[in-house]
């Protein structure tokens, strides 16, 4: 999966996308970018439960899996 944050999302905003993909036992590598970051989840399943949970929070553009 494939999570692209919005524009200038902060710190915690990745802290708080990260803890949300751990408390799923899976792992979340941040890639910044100049405006925007993505975050590539890793491991298995990736449930659509988690990623309805992922595009509902508000500092989330899109998350794709």
């Amino acid at each position: 999966m494939v999570v692209i944050m919005q524009n200038g999302a902060s710190k915690a905003d990745l802290d708080a996308v990260l803890a949300r993909i751990t408390d799923h036992n899976l792992k979340g590598s941040v890639t910044y970018g100049e405006s925007q970051s993505i975050v590539g989840v890793v491991g298995t399943p990736i449930t659509v439960t988690l990623q309805e949970a992922l595009e509902s929070m508000s500092e989330i553009g899109r998350a794709h899996v």
